[in-house]
């Protein structure tokens, strides 16, 4: 019960920071304007706490989450599309793309906090990353045609490709028991050990031959 509850608390605990964040995303990027060289500060506390198994699974759970709620959230805001791609065919297939990476991000967050380390896990992870992080990219390549917008691209399709050639979680080999001998059987291995015992006449006891003068 007592591990019950700690998984329940590892999924609703990151929730609720990956919502609060999410909701001050603004708020959040104008601090991080004003205070640029704390941003290495925090970015190496962030890759040190990867190198701990607990805080790991923290921060994972709590980024499955952040996509799943930013996806949901440009969802309901219907950013405006660049001319390029502003037909609507494409609104349809954005608003598609967006439910299934807010799918495959809580299913992720889920699986890491009930059964972490599963293949499910890492591929519904890898996976709602890709599309986010492509998707984001494009869009605003087409507006800005920034630099950063080609790392967003060339990191969401390293993502999609990691989530189909993962690595699948082996099955686990079940030793079992030996049972030990029943006691006829017992019987039975001792009789014959005795038999072969006395037809096998051991060397150091053959009969030596007296040489005649």
């Amino acid at each position: 019960m007592r591990i019950l509850l700690g998984k329940v608390a590892l999924s609703i605990i990151p929730a609720l920071l990956a919502g609060w964040a999410v909701s001050h995303q603004v708020l959040l990027m104008a601090w991080s304007r004003t205070h640029a060289t704390l941003l290495p500060i925090v970015l190496v506390l962030v890759l040190s706490a990867l190198l701990i198994a607990a805080l790991r699974r923290i921060l994972i759970i709590t980024f499955c989450y952040a996509i799943a709620f930013l996806s949901y959230y440009t969802y309901r805001l219907a950013r405006p599309l660049p001319p390029g791609l502003n037909y609507e065919w494409v609104l349809t297939v954005r608003a598609l793309m967006l439910e299934l990476v807010m799918i495959l991000a809580l299913t992720a967050a889920i699986l890491e906090a009930f059964r972490p380390n599963t293949s499910w896990a890492r591929r519904s992870y890898f996976a709602a990353v890709g599309l986010y992080f492509t998707g984001m990219g494009i869009r605003t390549y087409l507006w800005s045609h920034e630099m950063r917008s080609l790392l967003l691209i060339v990191t969401g399709i390293a993502a999609l490709i990691a989530s189909l050639v993962g690595r699948d979680d082996e099955p686990q080999q079940t030793v079992l028991p030996t049972s030990s001998p029943s006691p006829a059987e017992a019987v039975v291995v001792r009789k014959t050990r005795r038999l072969k015992e006395w037809t096998e006449t051991p060397p150091s006891e053959e009969p030596t031959k007296m040489k005649i003068l």
